[in-house]
């Protein structure tokens, strides 16, 4: 092979050399690339799902009207003691609403997942109890004042004077008798915190909270609005608690 052969050969070994060279550039180049988008994909997922998690950190309260349920106990238990014709929409004329809460409460541990719990709040049912016989002594009381009017004795009768007279007949006053009577008024409590009592581990997936508690998954859809979360089905709305 002569001079002129081999700088050929040799330049030809140089560019293929290069060509390699600028190949494996390419691919690694290329490699890094891919990397750094999955990566940053992982991160910003991570990074959303944290935050997902993150916001509905805290405390969350849902009202249930037990109203219906409460007048009804009453009107059944004044018909049975007075033997009047009362019914639940009488009771309810006397009355606003009885409303019941609950707390459900979030705590994300970790990027995928947290823990919750929603409890009666049992200050809510002790309100809603005095409210419940309060209304029951108001109503009885309108119904003996009036079956005192019947029969000509409470024509110009005050409130005072009715008080007197029931607490003199009865021995004590008629709300203390109310309540001594022990009568169910209100949803029984020990039933209605099993009832409402949930606790266990979630996780969010775009619009479904996963669930897990008692060995059972439950997957609810979930719509926000502020400060709003609406469990679609069954229609629970939960306002954040300030």
């Amino acid at each position: 092979m002569d001079r002129r052969d081999r700088r050929t050969t040799e330049r030809l070994l140089r560019e293929q050399r290069r060509k390699k060279r600028k190949r494996r550039r390419i691919i690694t180049t290329t490699v890094i690339a891919l990397l750094a988008v999955a990566l940053t994909v992982i991160i910003l997922m991570s990074v959303l799902r944290l935050r997902t998690l993150q916001a509905f950190k805290g405390d969350y309260t849902r009202t249930m009207d037990v109203t219906d349920r409460v007048v009804s106990n009453i009107a059944v238990w004044l018909k049975d003691v007075e033997g009047a014709d009362v019914n639940a929409d009488w009771v309810k004329s006397r009355t606003d609403p009885f409303i019941l809460t609950t707390t459900l409460s979030f705590d994300p541990q970790g990027l995928k997942k947290g823990s919750f719990t929603e409890e009666l709040n049992e200050p809510s049912y002790s309100e809603c109890s005095e409210k419940a016989y309060v209304l029951t002594a108001e109503c009885l009381k309108e119904l003996i004042i009036k079956r005192l009017t019947l029969i000509g004795y409470a024509e110009s009768l005050s409130d005072e004077e009715a008080d007197a007279l029931i607490t003199e007949a009865l021995g004590m006053t008629l709300d203390s008798y109310i309540k001594n009577a022990d009568i169910k008024i209100m949803p029984d409590h020990n039933k209605l915190a099993n009832e409402l009592t949930r606790t266990g581990d979630y996780s969010i997936k775009k619009m479904t909270i996963e669930w897990t508690r008692s060995g059972e998954d439950i997957t609810d859809t979930f719509k926000t609005a502020g400060d709003t979360l609406i469990i679609v089905e069954p229609g629970y709305i939960y306002e954040r608690s300030r």
